[in-house]
């Protein structure tokens, strides 16, 4: 018989910062059965310069990791880091993240 998968949508807000460094969020849920692993990935993300949305961006830095908490609740921590890159100090910037998460 082939497990049954799981899936989760997530969204992270990164509010306007002018902080050049990675910055992190996560966050806690549980599937309704429990789950031997699970695997995150960004499915989709925005983001802007605050002060003058025209700006060239450059890079930007995304990443998403799903981890167990306990396997046998389900439950599950996602990890998801944002940044500019570069990140100019005086044009502070906001994002947001979707992130999938597949558990089984």
């Amino acid at each position: 018989m082939a497990p049954i998968i799981q899936v989760e949508q997530c969204h992270f807000d990164f509010p306007r910062s002018s902080d050049a460094s990675v910055r992190t969020l996560t966050r806690q849920f549980s599937f309704e059965q429990c789950v031997n692993r699970a695997v995150a990935f960004v499915s989709g993300y925005s983001g802007h310069y605050t002060d003058d949305p025209n700006l060239n961006i450059g890079r930007i830095h995304v990443k998403a990791e799903a981890s167990l908490e306990d396997a046998q609740k389900g439950e599950i921590l996602v990890t998801c880091e944002w940044a500019f890159d570069p990140q100019a100090s005086s044009f502070p910037s906001a994002g947001e993240v979707w992130v999938t998460v597949l558990g089984w």
